[in-house]
């Protein structure tokens, strides 16, 4: 189960984290998106490692289910936003932005 583990977590989603920040924004704003990211996931471990063993405590081996619940929940939110960014121009607005400016 250790090696199961190991294999999700090095080839799953916490490896590929970054790449919708870096794909996801132009240029100009990548660097901001990239630290917000890490914000967001650094705060979200810190405040599990936290409220784990209370809820632990709480909740007993039915913590599972709140565990299980996470990425259900977040598959949900990707499915029904499906965005995917291969093939999607981040830069594309910003040059349209750039190219209307100069021109007016």
């Amino acid at each position: 189960m250790l090696g199961a583990f190991m294999f999700a977590q090095g080839f799953g989603p916490g490896a590929h984290i970054m790449s919708y920040a870096s794909l996801g924004f132009p240029t100009s704003m990548r660097g901001v998106s990239i630290g917000f990211n890490q914000a967001v996931l650094r705060l979200g471990s810190t405040l599990t490692l936290f409220f784990f063993p209370i809820l632990s405590s709480g909740l007993g081996t039915h913590v599972y289910w709140v565990i299980l619940a996470a990425p259900v929940l977040g598959l949900i939110a990707l499915l029904a936003k499906r965005w995917e960014p291969v093939g999607f121009d981040a830069d594309a607005e910003e040059r349209t932005r750039i190219e209307t400016k100069s021109r007016g």
